[in-house]
């Protein structure tokens, strides 16, 4: 199974092609070219080194939940 990961656009480099991201302690500089540049603060579906959806904040918050819960779960 694929799970994008949802991180927040935190500096975009001069090229607008590239954007440094992160989100909980993980930090990636995505591929922006599928979605364009996008603002400091913007939430971004992460898949591969590249940003493939932009998402709202209340989206970004329940796929970032999800995350945490099925984490926990294989945790035990």
């Amino acid at each position: 199974m694929c799970i994008g990961l949802p991180l927040r656009v935190q500096h975009s480099e001069p090229d607008g092609q590239h954007a440094w991201c992160e989100a909980d302690g993980h930090r990636e500089q995505l591929d922006m070219r599928l979605v364009g540049p996008q603002p400091a603060g913007t939430w971004v579906l992460a898949f591969q080194g590249a940003a493939r959806h932009v998402m709202d904040a209340e989206s970004a918050a329940q796929a970032r939940a999800g995350r945490q819960a099925l984490a926990a779960a294989m945790r035990g």
